[in-house]
């Protein structure tokens, strides 16, 4: 009795949570608006990435602006800002890969307004 021996390989890429986005800045542009940068996550590839979401929260964690955006930076822009207030920005990656609840690693920073 012969058997045939029939193999292949197969490789898997066993993956977690990605990483968050990497150095996130606010710089101010003028009085109402400023622009945030960041860099692309470690660890994750082009064809991976589809876009970032953008979310800029109150002091008091009132959403005010939810946007999604495909490069690494993003201008916000408000009337009459709070210079009292603290403001929470937000930058999540969207991979394709990946449920929505596993892409879901964000990177904050807070900025204060000054007038």
């Amino acid at each position: 009795f012969q058997r045939d021996v029939v193999s292949d390989v197969a490789y898997l890429r066993v993956q977690g949570p990605p990483s968050p986005p990497s150095n996130l800045t606010a710089t101010p542009l003028n009085e109402t608006s400023i622009k945030l940068t960041w860099s692309v996550p470690p660890g994750v590839l082009d064809e991976e990435l589809i876009s970032y979401l953008v979310e800029v929260r109150n002091e008091s964690g009132g959403l005010i602006v939810l946007s999604e955006t495909d490069g690494t930076e993003y201008t916000f822009s408000m009337d009459n800002p709070d210079p009292c207030d603290l403001y929470s920005f937000t930058v999540t990656p969207l991979l394709e890969l990946m449920d929505s609840e596993e892409a879901m690693v964000t990177l904050t920073v807070l900025y204060s307004v000054s007038l």
